[in-house]
């Protein structure tokens, strides 16, 4: 990823970096992404909210789950998931205006290319 990153930050477009390792993302962010992906939402790594909030770059929380059920409420698990990622987000002291919220829904299957 190093040499990738440096070689797609220097084309002067902002990138960002998918992890849910703080290591990784306070690498990305010190080597000039301009914003994370935190693919467990700010609730895997304890110190990714901390993180992100010294660097004050925009976050984007996304929504996860250990394994599929499909006889859960998917948009009341989003929902409380969220929830639980905003508390964090506010208790580190990330701005409001810095996040956005990926529901993570994906397709059952990939689209059908001719």
């Amino acid at each position: 990823m190093q040499p990738v990153l440096a070689d797609i930050v220097a084309l002067g477009i902002p990138v960002s970096i998918d992890s849910m390792k703080s290591a990784v993302v306070a690498w990305a962010l010190d080597s000039g992404a301009a914003f994370a992906n935190d693919v467990w939402g700010l609730q895997g790594d304890p110190a990714m909210a901390g993180l992100l909030a010294a660097h004050r770059c925009p976050v984007i929380v996304m929504h996860n789950r250990d394994h599929v059920d499909a006889d859960i409420d998917i948009m009341k698990d989003i929902a409380a998931f969220f929830a639980r990622s905003l508390e964090i987000a506010a208790r580190a002291g990330i701005s409001p205006d810095n996040i956005v919220l990926d529901p993570g829904i994906a397709s059952a299957r990939p689209p059908n290319r001719a």
